[in-house]
């Protein structure tokens, strides 16, 4: 819940589509396409059928270990950005952490501080709005904080790049 958003969700479909894209890129993309389109059938016919009372089946724990689950994956994927390190492209569990043992001399101390500087700022902004939530001005500085954690580090890798000191991993030119 550090960057989230109740205009973004990440449900069932975003971590079966991210289980997907682990499988098909070892194999090939056709597979995506393919397993796309036999889960709309399958929808389809369930809706058809009128299966969806099948869902009160699936309890709550099981939902909730899904979820959790997926977020921890998620979360172990991104610990090498947040480090800076640009070896071990594995975004799986296990070699994430193999990764970040292997390439954690190429750790970049910017990176970092300008990442965990990011994350305090989302959870500060998200505590303090909880306290004061009578105040409009603060609740919009809670809905935005997102936004404005982007922005800032934005400004700062391009004010630092500006000084000749590209010390971040940047994307690059984003094509238009």
């Amino acid at each position: 819940s550090l960057g989230s958003t109740k205009e973004l969700t990440i449900g069932p479909t975003a971590i079966l589509s991210i289980l997907t894209y682990t499988v098909a890129a070892k194999l090939n993309a056709d597979l995506a396409v393919f397993a796309t389109f036999i889960s709309g059938i399958i929808i389809t016919l369930f809706g058809v059928l009128n299966l969806g009372f099948l869902m009160q089946f699936l309890s709550l724990p099981t939902i909730s270990a899904f979820m959790n689950a997926a977020t921890v994956t998620i979360a172990c994927g991104q610990i090498r950005r947040l480090l800076g390190i640009e070896s071990g492209k594995s975004n799986e569990f296990i070699a994430s952490w193999v990764n970040l043992y292997k390439y954690y001399g190429e750790t970049k101390w910017t990176d970092t501080l300008l990442g965990v500087t990011s994350l305090v700022l989302l959870v500060l902004v998200k505590k303090w709005s909880m306290r004061n939530k009578k105040s409009v001005a603060i609740r919009y500085l809670n809905i935005s904080r997102n936004a404005i954690a982007v922005f800032a580090g934005i400004i700062f890798a391009y004010v630092c790049h500006i000084n000749g000191k590209d010390s971040f991993v940047l994307v690059g030119k984003v094509a238009s």
